[in-house]
């Protein structure tokens, strides 16, 4: 009978309510599936009755096509209202319209604005004998009927745009890549990336499960109504950084994009990128290389080195060499041409036709080479292969004190050091008893005042691009400020009247240290008076003349004598060795050549990096985040005995001046 069809599909419809979390409707055409169920009918049993079949009945009809698509979802399979049992012909409907149902894909989640799906029964009067008709009919629990604003229109298109962003996720995002950010953030390596813990364990516990399931279409249907905000993951900055590292970005590009987009500009980095998988990655590498014995670094010392690698030495470092061909050398060796001492020459003409005839060299040790003082390192086992892009295993480590520190703390808080004018301020250093708030200001030629209430002077091209106004609130102690011009061409001509002021003052305040740096020279200026509340303290005033840049006017000289790795500044220094940097020893030349002038009784105080990544041979660059962390970890100990000195780049403009034989001369690099 019909009306035990019909109580079949109302028990389903229960059955579907409380066993699978959602109803779903799956994609078909109506008045097909309307077409179907009257064409499932087995021959004679749906004949025409009257003006059309027994079963073509308007209150079914709608039902069928506006309900007779719905499923539930259980156990990660597709159930429809139709998968029933039932006596007679109704079991042949009933296959036939669960098989097309389950052969189509689920469009959209059900959801209804009336209680009454269809109708129950009506009653006909047919020959003055009063006929009930049964009809399909489901009276819906209260919590399924929508009582919102929204349209069912809008209801559904939201959930299946969820739909398909999850689907794109579970797709595009890789588990390794998920499983790559979780280390970072467990790591406490990821700006801010507690925040998505949850929710990235929660989204990798579910695309595990995804990639398990046999209809992973299905699965994501389930995951967009009961996880939702996991749609949101994709379209965020965390969700950028897990598609940047699935589609095989570096992870250093890949942070540094995300931490672009989510950290304040003067953000730095606590530590290196890496995961406890690259750690080991690395390692293996390593073993496979032989290059375990080699992380292990000290000073060096002179006995390390060949007499073959040095340009220069003098005689009791030559003792300490000493080298049995030596004097044989030295007896067969071209005297060079007659050397005729100049106020200037560049360092190539010192090295062919000074080094060979010097006997004694001394080195003022002036306050502006703080910043080039080096030290040389050398591998603890001297038979370990070499880490580095060249075959020895000796590397450097250029160890400024304020020159260098103040530039590189203005680049860790995201400011520029490489215009044509640059003015950094740097005070409290290391000192929580100094919170005072210190601004840099300048006034332009044109009046212009660039300072915290004007950062951006776009006529010059000059920005503040480093404001600090509270010390003590900062993570790190790189207390700085910065002006920068990027290009001269914009910049007017004239003075340039750079000052400090104390804006505010708390605690106890010790002065300041400012540089300007222009034409590839760095000025330094100290102030070690406490400044008072609202002060004013004029640096410098610089003077630009359309091409060039010059110091005017500016606090007193600092170019007083200061003791620095055991040596005193503007005094001359009496040099023990000359060499090249290593990685241009034998004729190799790989890189950027520097000169290193090392001298008598200088003595490095500081722990110094390892190494550094820029140094690291070709087949290690894979593994380069682990290794910044490791040169850092695999530090050189102090020693006294050990080759410090000076070192200058020759890719950046510098001169120091020598006295060679008692006579003076300024070599130029």
């Amino acid at each position: 009978m019909f009306k035990d069809f019909k109580k079949a599909i109302k028990d389903k419809l229960d059955y579907l309510i409380k066993n699978s979390e959602y109803l779903y409707q799956v994609a078909t055409d109506k008045d097909e599936f309307w077409n179907l169920y009257l064409d499932s009918f087995p021959e004679g049993t749906n004949d025409i009755y009257k003006i059309q079949r027994k079963y073509d009945c308007s209150c079914c009809r709608h039902f069928i096509k506006y309900y007779g698509n719905i499923v539930g979802i259980i156990d990660n399979k597709k159930v429809s209202i139709w998968d029933v049992k039932v006596e007679g012909y109704y079991q042949t409907v009933a296959d036939a319209l669960a098989q097309k149902i389950k052969s189509s894909p689920i469009s959209d989640v059900f959801f209804s604005k009336e209680q009454s799906l269809g109708t129950d029964f009506n009653r006909v009067m047919i020959e003055d004998t009063i006929h009930t008709w049964e009809h399909f009919y489901y009276q819906l629990p209260a919590s399924y009927v929508d009582t919102s604003s929204d349209s069912i229109a809008s209801l559904k298109s939201e959930i299946k745009q969820t739909k398909q962003v999850i689907s794109r996720s579970f797709l595009d995002l890789k588990i390794e890549a998920i499983e790559t950010v979780l280390d970072l953030i467990k790591a406490k390596a990821l700006y801010r990336g507690e925040e998505h813990k949850g929710v990235l364990l929660q989204f990798q516990k579910l695309q595990k499960k995804c990639s398990q399931v046999q209809d992973k279409d299905l699965f994501c249907w389930t995951t967009a109504v009961k996880h939702g905000r996991l749609a949101a993951i994709r379209n965020t900055a965390i969700g950028t950084l897990l598609l940047d590292l699935s589609n095989g970005t570096p992870i250093e590009d890949a942070i540094g994009k995300y931490e672009a987009l989510v950290a304040p500009v003067n953000y730095k980095r606590p530590k290196a990128v890496f995961t406890k998988g690259m750690v080991k990655e690395a390692e293996s590498k390593m073993k496979e290389l032989g290059l375990l014995d080699s992380l292990h670094r000290r000073h060096a010392q002179l006995e390390d080195i060949s007499i073959q690698n040095v340009l220069w030495a003098s005689g009791e470092s030559k003792k300490v060499m000493s080298n049995p061909f030596d004097d044989l050398l030295a007896d067969v060796k071209e005297r060079p041409k007659s050397f005729d001492y100049a106020e200037e020459m560049e360092v190539e003409d010192f090295v062919e036709n000074v080094l060979p005839i010097a006997n004694n060299i001394e080195l003022l040790l002036d306050n502006k080479h703080q910043a080039n003082l080096v030290s040389l390192i050398a591998p603890k086992s001297a038979d370990s292969p070499s880490l580095f892009k060249w075959d020895n295993g000796f590397s450097w480590a250029y160890t400024g004190n304020v020159t260098d520190s103040i530039k590189e703390s203005v680049k860790a808080r995201g400011g520029n050091v490489e215009g044509a004018l640059r003015f950094s301020l740097s005070w409290a250093e290391g000192d929580r008893s100094d919170n005072s708030d210190l601004d840099a200001h300048c006034i332009l030629p044109n009046r212009m005042h660039i300072h915290y209430r004007h950062k951006n002077d776009r006529g010059s091209g000059g920005m503040l691009d480093v404001d600090i106004t509270n010390p003590n609130h900062q993570k790190n102690k790189d207390i700085v400020e910065n002006i920068v011009w990027s290009k001269r061409n914009k910049m007017p001509k004239g003075d340039y009247r750079f000052f400090v002021n104390n804006y505010s003052l708390r605690g106890t305040q010790k002065g300041f240290t400012a540089e300007i740096e222009f034409d590839g020279k760095v000025y330094t200026f100290e102030y070690d008076k406490p400044m008072r509340n609202g002060e004013n303290v004029d640096v410098a005033i610089v003077h630009f003349d359309g091409k060039k840049f010059s110091i005017k006017k500016s606090l007193p000289s600092n170019e007083s004598s200061k003791q620095i790795w055991g040596l005193k500044t503007m005094q001359f220094v009496p040099v023990s060795t000359f060499m090249y940097s290593p990685n241009h020893w034998d004729e190799q030349g790989v890189g950027n050549r520097h000169y290193f002038f090392f001298l008598e009784n200088c003595v490095n105080p500081d722990t110094l990096r390892g190494f550094f990544n820029e140094y690291l041979r070709n087949d290690l660059d894979k593994h380069k985040r682990v290794f910044e962390a490791l040169g850092n970890k695999m530090q050189v100990a102090h020693s006294d005995n050990q080759l410090s000195g000076l070192g200058f780049s020759s890719t950046l403009k510098n001169t120091v001046t020598l006295k060679i034989d008692s006579k003076p001369v300024n070599i130029k690099f």
